[in-house]
């Protein structure tokens, strides 16, 4: 069977939409894994500073951070991402 132009500018349409539908499913999957992995991430650290909090209070853990998020804005104080350190 031969096909005429209109025939094969359809098949070419067909495979065009085709492939746009899986390259919507994979980066949309794509996009998931990656959410997905950060809130676990989130999570995993939000219930282990829940731990300490239980396990030494709250209000050590509280001051702890603290002092290592005073610590670590003093670092980057002369930190530039031009130069670098």
């Amino acid at each position: 069977m031969i096909l005429g132009e209109a025939d094969c500018a359809r098949e070419f349409s067909d495979s065009r939409r085709k492939l746009h539908v899986i390259a919507g499913a994979a980066s949309g999957a794509t996009i998931d894994y990656l959410f997905m992995t950060n809130f676990q991430d989130v999570a995993t650290g939000h219930f282990l500073v829940r731990r300490l909090e239980r396990k030494y209070g709250s209000d050590l853990i509280k001051n702890l951070y603290q002092s290592l998020a005073e610590e670590e804005a003093e670092l980057e104080k002369g930190y530039s991402p031009v130069v670098g350190w």
